[in-house]
């Protein structure tokens, strides 16, 4: 209940009055303002009796960017008809607002319904309402909180990518081109100097004995298709790596991308992992039924990027898991030293390794996006760069992987 200060300050002043002046006339007068005090309690107190609220069923999650109704009912149960009653729906969701201006006769009932879009992923209830009314002379408002608190689950957006395909060997001008167990073509392109973390089966002997070096085969480009046995997204949650939470920061990027990579490859029937560290580890080993789905969907709906642990020792610390012939895709708005390392380990285990790079200086963050892309792809990773934005499905566009432009230029 709120009252204003007027309301107290007034009967004082004239109580005091009356002590000083001893007027009868003055008594009276704080009598009768002591009298519309209660009188206007009692109003509250009957306008509000009665009351009673009910919220249809509501979803138990949903996903950004999608909407629901949300459909309260009013009834007023009593005989004494209600006036002036403000009606606001509670919910800690942003960008909700859900408020109506109610006049309720004797056993009458009002409902109506609220189109609630889904702005951001979390967790978050809704399904009361706060119910305010105001005495008369508007010096005295109280709130009642009616209707059963429930909780609804936002995930996070997912994006098509269509041209996402790096599992298609689209590129021989950067990294290393490293080919693993796939299916090529039995036609030379060209030769090039050996790179760290290309396999010895590819080495061109004559070439190399030609040249004094170590120089390998690359094959022809339209028929080489990685052929994967799994996929593992690869989150970065360390909370130095990530910019402040704000409307658009690299944490979200990072989910939605997650996301939307996940839904991808399960769409496809294709067996997908998940690892990342926020509040705690969480590891998800391949796999592509529902209820696999909704538990990914759920932990990327909750994660924070609060994470101890960076990526490169995360990916060490479950480094057994990769099985020969994973696509394993990282993504990251940083890349340290020992990311590189462990790049340079997976692809020693036979996985093809791609590298989602978030540039933190896009949002405000850390500058050094390009040297760090560069760095990776010599370590034998396709590396795609994502800046504010941007649109990221034409970034995530497999077809121009090896264009320069993927690095920034």
């Amino acid at each position: 209940m709120k009252v204003k200060p007027v309301v107290i300050i007034i009967p004082i002043l004239i109580a005091f009055l009356g002590l000083i002046i001893g007027s009868s006339l003055v008594w009276q007068l704080f009598i009768f303002s002591v009298i519309i005090l209660v009188l206007g309690y009692l109003w509250l107190i009957i306008n509000v009796r009665g009351i009673e609220v009910k919220v249809k069923d509501l979803p138990g999650h949903s996903r950004v960017g999608d909407w629901f109704e949300e459909e309260f009912i009013v009834s007023n149960n009593s005989v004494i008809p209600k006036s002036g009653l403000i009606v606001s729906g509670v919910s800690d969701l942003p960008g909700y607002g859900n408020s109506v201006f109610l006049d309720l006769s004797p056993e009458d009932s009002h409902s109506w319904k609220s189109r609630i879009d889904c702005l951001r992923r979390g967790l978050y209830s809704l399904g009361t309402v706060n119910i305010t009314v105001s005495d008369p002379l508007g010096l005295i408002t109280l709130n009642r909180i009616s209707g059963e608190t429930k909780n609804i689950l936002v995930f996070p957006e997912t994006l098509l990518l269509p041209f996402f395909e790096p599992e298609t060997y689209v590129g021989t001008d950067y990294g290393t081109g490293q080919l693993l167990r796939s299916e090529t073509s039995s036609t030379i392109g060209q030769v090039r100097e050996y790179t760290s973390g290309d396999t010895l089966n590819h080495i061109h002997w004559p070439s190399t004995a030609h040249v004094g070096t170590l120089m390998v085969k690359v094959f022809e480009n339209d028929q080489m298709r990685y052929q994967s046995r799994n996929v593992w997204l690869v989150l970065n949650m360390l909370r130095e790596d990530h910019t402040a939470n704000r409307e658009e920061s690299t944490e979200d990027y990072a989910v939605t991308i997650a996301s939307s990579l996940l839904n991808k490859y399960l769409d496809a029937g294709k067996e997908t992992g998940l690892l990342m560290a926020g509040d705690r580890r969480y590891c998800f080993t391949p796999g592509f039924d529902d209820e696999f789905r909704y538990r990914v969907d759920e932990a990327l709906a909750r994660i924070r990027a609060a994470g101890k642990e960076s990526v490169g020792h995360l990916i060490s610390e479950e480094m057994s898991r990769f099985d020969r012939d994973s696509v394993v895709i990282i993504i990251t708005p940083f890349i340290e030293a020992d990311l590189i390392t462990n790049v340079h380990a997976l692809r020693n285990r036979g996985c093809l390794v791609v590298a989602i790079l978030l540039d933190s200086t896009s949002f405000g963050g850390r500058p050094g996006s390009l040297k760090q892309a560069r760095d990776l792809a010599a370590g034998g990773a396709q590396v795609y760069i994502v800046r504010k934005d941007d649109n990221i499905a034409r970034i995530l566009d497999s077809r121009h992987i090896s264009s320069p432009l993927m690095y920034g230029e």
